[in-house]
């Protein structure tokens, strides 16, 4: 799992396990506001600012990860009415 995963404040995200697991690995995910969530490879975050830890075990083997989920203010575009030519461009500044 990525260090941060973030999205903007309304959206949601999936934080998942990319790798192929094992068909008798298990998992569980641990997080304040969502408990304990077990056996799944990805879970949807709503409106996290926390950190979300995720515990894969698979026989006598244990791993550990986790990623700090935050919620971003969305940025805002400040647009004027612009005539734009076919094959040309307009920057776009989101601040």
């Amino acid at each position: 799992m990525p260090d941060t995963t973030g999205f903007c404040i309304g959206d949601s995200t999936f934080v998942e396990i990319k790798q192929t697991l094992d068909k008798n690995s298990s998992t569980e995910w641990r997080a304040k506001s969502i408990g304990i969530i077990y056996n799944t490879k990805k879970i949807k975050v709503k409106s996290l600012n926390e950190k979300i830890y995720l515990k894969v075990s698979s026989g006598k083997n244990i791993f550990l990860d986790s990623t700090v989920v935050k919620v971003y203010s969305r940025p805002k575009l400040l647009l004027r009415d612009t005539t734009l030519c076919k094959g040309k461009q307009v920057p776009l500044d989101a601040k």
